[in-house]
């Protein structure tokens, strides 16, 4: 558990792509985001951003864990043979916290 708080700390964005390991017909970005991270825009390969906006753990995992309540979860779904390229991390009020480039997968990581 200890490990997984530090951890905790240091996360502003981990994403995983389906686009690569599924036979769906539709694709799908989820992860987790650090609790400032309040909106993504995410450039993908055909026309524009794919808008997220990540979400708190339930309450009552929250007051379980304390550690999900420094963390916001997402998953969006988009069209088979788009990509995700890059991501634009947002805080609440629309500053910039980060753009990330997506690695060859198209998925994210940016740590502090």
């Amino acid at each position: 558990m200890a490990l997984w708080t530090q951890t905790v700390q240091h996360i502003l964005l981990h994403a995983l792509s389906g686009t690569v390991f599924n036979s769906y017909s539709e694709n799908d970005l989820s992860g987790v985001t650090e609790r400032k991270a309040a909106r993504l825009e995410v450039g993908m390969s055909e026309g524009g951003p794919l808008i997220i906006r990540p979400q708190f753990a339930p309450l009552a995992l929250r007051r379980r864990f304390k550690w999900l309540g420094e963390l916001r979860f997402f998953d969006a779904f988009f069209q088979v043979g788009i990509k995700p390229r890059w991501v634009r991390i947002l805080d609440h009020e629309g500053a910039l916290l980060r753009s990330v480039q997506a690695t060859r997968w198209g998925g994210f990581d940016s740590w502090h």
